[in-house]
């Protein structure tokens, strides 16, 4: 794999913009597990911007785990799914600054969270995740179905 940011097949990775930063190890490991965290997921868009570089590295600057922000992705994909699935907003996550909310919120519950509850919604948001895709698979065979009768 290309040394870049963006684990991301879709060629669309801030590679360029990411020339202007520090390459530390760690900073680089972050956006990688951003990307590894986030990407896969239907919900999320593939870009980094500048600023999402800028944000990634104040949370390095602040000393927050891979961990915690790994946490903060599953929460607030499942999140995004649930809304989804209940019809709401379409819009994709777009940028890591829709995770710091949720990522303070993590913080929060470091201490009091045990390992097993990440571990149960990593796996949930597998479920909802499927789920989604295949409500919008279907309603794209209702759809075109739909289409082809009217000809």
């Amino acid at each position: 794999m290309p040394h870049s940011f963006c684990a991301c097949p879709c060629g669309d990775g801030p590679s360029s913009i990411a020339l202007s930063f520090r390459r530390t190890p760690i900073l680089i490991s972050l956006i990688r597990g951003f990307a590894k965290s986030a990407h896969p997921r239907a919900c999320v868009r593939c870009r980094f911007s500048k600023l999402d570089l800028e944000l990634a590295q104040e949370w390095f600057g602040k000393g927050l785990e891979l961990e915690t922000i790994e946490n903060a992705i599953l929460l607030a994909c499942s999140r995004k799914y649930i809304s989804w699935l209940n019809g709401g907003n379409l819009n994709p996550i777009g940028s890591l600054r829709y995770f710091e909310q949720t990522l303070e919120e993590v913080r929060g519950l470091r201490e009091k969270t045990p390992p097993e509850y990440w571990a149960f919604l990593k796996m949930r948001l597998k479920r909802i995740e499927h789920q989604w895709l295949s409500s919008q698979k279907r309603a794209c065979e209702n759809f075109a179905q739909a289409k082809k009768e009217t000809r």
